[in-house]
């Protein structure tokens, strides 16, 4: 059994550092702050991050490399996909165009965590402004997945307080998801279109995320 070994990353402090996307062909760890209005690239190699802000988004709520384009990311801006251009190492990232947006009306809300499963598919879950009230008692998110053929968001969930920590299963066939107010982890079927079945298994967390480095 393979040993572990927790290893704080050479990288600023964070306001609140969030979505951890490792890109198994460049060697790097991406990520954000959100409060920090930043976007991170921990080269594994030199054992070096770059950091990078992009002018007129003060807050940014995930990132994701594009497969095919390795100056290319999509990043939440309130409750947009934005797509960027960022060389992995310069300290500013350039405005390319929006990918699409949500909820027009609900100005107190921002797009919170987002993936893309093996398939190219995107989810995201939006959430009430923490400044706004109790995201435990005013559940006003929805997690949507992106439908790209139709150009269009699609709702999965609505009611949702936090949503975090997205991931699937090897196969692609099984989908953890939680929201952060229910402190708990669903696990939800995938059907061929990309959308969630009934869900069979909860449970408990409350765990802090880490950066895990094997040794």
């Amino acid at each position: 059994m393979a040993s572990y070994k927790v290893e704080q990353l050479p990288s600023p402090l964070s306001v609140l550092g969030e979505g951890p996307h490792w890109d198994v062909e460049r060697q790097s760890l991406y990520y954000n702050d959100i409060y920090g209005g930043s976007i991170h690239r921990y080269d594994y190699a030199e054992n070096k991050t770059y950091n990078a802000t992009i002018d007129g988004f003060p807050v940014i709520s995930f990132i994701i490399p594009v497969k095919g384009n390795d100056r290319h990311f999509i990043i939440g801006t309130d409750r947009k996909v934005t797509l960027v251009d960022w060389d992995g190492r310069s300290e500013k990232a350039t405005f390319v165009r929006t990918v699409g947006s949500v909820e027009p009306t609900m100005e107190d809300n921002r797009f919170n965590d987002a993936k893309v499963d093996s398939k190219g598919r995107f989810y995201g879950g939006t959430m009430r402004l923490e400044a706004k009230g109790d995201i435990f008692e005013m559940r006003l998110g929805t997690f949507y997945r992106y439908d790209a053929k139709r150009g269009e968001f699609v709702t999965l969930k609505k009611q949702i307080g936090v949503s975090n920590g997205l991931c699937w299963n090897e196969t692609g066939n099984l989908f953890y998801y939680i929201d952060s107010c229910d402190l708990d982890v669903k696990e939800y079927q995938v059907d061929e279109n990309g959308d969630l079945c009934k869900w069979f298994c909860l449970f408990a967390l409350l765990v802090s995320p880490v950066f895990l480095r094997t040794s």
